[in-house]
């Protein structure tokens, strides 16, 4: 009888690069899953001039097959669900310390 692989999660963050992202795309083939990342912003010196436009930059994409698409979507939809039950935290407003 054959023993299933152990996995083991490692999280190093000195290997990990940290990523911020409020900008997204995402495509889809018949083979696989794109989601880009990346940020959107206005330029400070254009918002003053009343002259502002939204830049939109991808820097980050991650390609996966359907399956796993699928797998991702399952674990964010858990991961919301157990955000929102936590009724006495309001993430939307400002937090004092």
């Amino acid at each position: 009888m054959e023993k299933e692989p152990k996995f083991v999660r490692k999280f190093d963050e000195d290997d990990i690069e940290i990523y911020y992202s409020n900008l997204i795309n995402i495509s889809t083939s018949p083979f696989d899953v794109t989601i880009a990342f990346g940020k959107a912003f206005i330029n400070p010196a254009e918002a003053m001039s009343g002259n502002a436009e939204v830049i939109q930059k991808f820097e980050a994409m991650v390609q996966m097959s359907p399956e796993h698409a699928r797998s991702l979507l399952k674990l964010l939809t858990e991961q919301m669900e157990k955000y929102n039950v936590r009724p006495d935290q309001d993430f939307t407003k400002e937090q004092k310390h």
